[in-house]
């Protein structure tokens, strides 16, 4: 299990999130919207926070970053979806 975790390096997560969500931006603002989505939502995957804490107990700042975080990729997607609609 020492090994998978060493793989893994979970005290570079902050630093992957980081990177996802950058480039996700940079998507955004260029107007790539499909890609976007994909790197902003693969950045959930790197929790940039102690990930051995469950949600309800993290603190209100972290919640309310994460969850902002959800909406944005949301919107995206909605935006995305709408717009082929009408």
């Amino acid at each position: 299990m020492k090994q998978y975790q060493k793989l893994f390096l979970p005290n570079k997560a902050p630093i992957f999130y980081i990177g996802s969500f950058i480039i996700g931006l940079a998507y955004l603002v260029l107007g790539n919207h499909s890609e976007a989505i994909i790197f902003l939502g693969l950045a959930f995957i790197f929790d940039p926070f102690d990930s051995q804490i469950p949600f309800p107990r993290r603190s209100m700042a972290q919640k309310t970053w994460l969850i902002i975080h959800l909406v944005i990729v949301l919107s995206i997607i909605a935006y995305e979806l709408f717009e082929k609609i009408f």
